[in-house]
């Protein structure tokens, strides 16, 4: 079974050029600026994997240049006459097209022997969870028998709450009429699983996933808001959901964990509808829940690019890698990596009036000051180093005023 790329040797799209990309099982974050084919890269990897599973025959270039030769020796021997003639110089053509991209890309992947199966799947920029309501929710073994064998193709989290719904009543069985509390326990340890990652991507210890036995649904429940559903989430957090639904999902129907579950996944546009504090946890909200996975991902954002450690950082427009910038600021990465200013021109804007202020204090303009220094605040993490000390300077220039006006008086 395929497990995790371990280097990638493909063309990188509009361009001559190449990517080389030593992974050994790493994640792989691609940046790059719009139009520099991220989308288009991941894609053409992807497919090349899952054709190397499908196809296994079409991957093997020494068989394709002895069917190659054998098919040119046919079209020779037989004419233009021949009624196969037209056939073989389609397929030669074919094959000749297959070894040239075979040639131009090299993807070397980990491997495991055995039956065990394994992750291969491709997550578009626009997604949202179609987990729906439970109406008729069939018998737990019903369910996982109708869905033991679904493959790599098929979405798997439109049937997350029923499955959760037909768990929570097989636990109910197995106390009730079965007195298997082994049973109810193991069942229990799999619904404490959701909690905790819940409570992860919502950044909430105390959120708390719970069943209304009356309406046959499953609540998710904040201290201070409306209880809500997964059919009620916010864009940012249904895309998340889809992919997390997706993957539990199967862990649960192949019959595995998710400490143990492998694989790729491939995630276009992983910061797709993420406010800021979503984009700094994603990735690594998915690291945690699914260690042994490789996530190969495509951003434009800073923040997903310094979330995680065990991470390549690629730059398609640039052709340059990075091992690990979890280190490095926001605004150094947004300079250096992005090619863009940290400073936006509102920040820009208030800091300049900011420092005509400071540089003309007296009583009628200092509560403006403050006004400024006070509307920056929620700006902070964005700022560099020589924004963020200009407003200590600034503070400090306040301080200096007003102390100067009280002895004064």
């Amino acid at each position: 079974m395929l497990t995790s790329i371990n280097e990638i040797y493909a063309p990188i799209p509009y361009t001559n050029k190449t990517a080389n990309l030593l992974l050994d099982g790493k994640n792989l974050i691609i940046t790059g600026g719009n139009g520099c084919g991220k989308t288009s890269f991941i894609r053409s990897i992807y497919d090349f994997l899952k054709n190397k599973i499908d196809r296994p025959n079409d991957h093997n270039i020494n068989n394709l240049y002895s069917t190659l030769e054998s098919y040119k020796y046919q079209l020779n021997n037989g004419g233009r006459d021949d009624v196969n003639y037209n056939f073989y110089s389609e397929e030669i053509k074919n094959i000749e097209l297959k070894i040239q991209q075979l040639k131009a890309i090299r993807i070397e992947t980990k491997e495991k022997e055995g039956e065990t199966r394994s992750l291969l799947r491709f997550h578009k920029a626009l997604r949202e969870a179609s987990i729906t309501s439970p109406v008729a929710v069939p018998r737990l073994s019903a369910l996982i028998n109708e869905k033991s064998h679904f493959s790599n193709e098929v979405d798997g989290d439109d049937f997350f709450e029923n499955y959760l719904v037909s768990l929570k009543t097989a636990q109910s069985y197995a106390i009730s009429f079965d007195n298997d509390h082994k049973k109810a326990q193991r069942i229990q340890k799999w619904f404490d699983k959701i909690e905790t990652d819940m409570q992860e991507l919502f950044e909430d210890k105390n959120l708390l996933l719970t069943f209304d036995s009356n309406e046959g649904k499953f609540y998710l429940n904040q201290d201070g808001k409306d209880k809500f559903t997964f059919q009620t989430l916010s864009s940012g957090y249904s895309s998340i959901l889809r992919i997390y639904a997706d993957l539990i999902m199967r862990v649960e129907m192949w019959g595995l964990t998710p400490d143990s579950i492998e694989g790729i996944i491939f995630i276009d546009e992983i910061d797709a509808h993420l406010h800021v504090s979503l984009q700094k946890q994603i990735l690594r909200f998915f690291s945690h829940s699914f260690p042994k996975v490789q996530f190969i991902v495509t951003t434009h954002s800073p923040f997903v690019v310094t979330s995680v450690t065990n991470a390549i950082i690629y730059d398609l427009s640039t052709n340059a890698k990075i091992s690990d910038v979890s280190s490095y600021s926001y605004g150094i990465i947004l300079q250096e990596l992005f090619g863009v200013s940290p400073i936006s021109k509102v920040l820009s804007d208030k800091l300049e009036q900011l420092q005509d202020i400071i540089d003309n204090i007296n009583n009628n303009n200092i509560e403006t000051a403050n006004n400024i220094i006070q509307s920056l605040a929620p700006l902070d993490e964005s700022m560099d180093i020589h924004a963020s000390a200009f407003i200590d300077y600034a503070k400090m220039q306040i301080l200096k005023y007003k102390k100067a006006n009280s002895q004064e008086k």
